[in-house]
């Protein structure tokens, strides 16, 4: 794995809810600053913690990705994720 300078931070932390009947890691926030990025620190952060879950016994990991953020969007698709649920919202005045 790549690792960025000891100044950079990559920040991963996750939870799953009870709800879910499938043992799961559920990504809450990937974030590589600005200057690392497009390098292959997140495709490298994200393999390695699929051996990290693999190893807790869970077997699925989830996420969140806004639609506009292709870049990410295009990450987890090469990574093998796929569109699982809709959210819908509803805007009032």
């Amino acid at each position: 794995m790549k690792l960025p300078p000891s100044d950079a931070s990559v920040s991963l932390v996750g939870r799953s809810p009870a709800r879910h009947p499938v043992p799961e890691a559920f990504i809450f926030d990937l974030v590589i600053l600005p200057a690392f990025r497009r390098r292959g620190f997140a495709e490298d952060a994200m393999l390695e913690l699929e051996v990290y879950v693999r190893r807790l016994g869970l077997t699925q990991i989830s996420l969140h990705v806004f639609e506009h953020n292709t870049v990410a969007s295009a990450l987890y698709d090469k990574l093998g994720f796929v569109a699982f649920n809709n959210r819908l919202i509803k805007k009032l005045a």
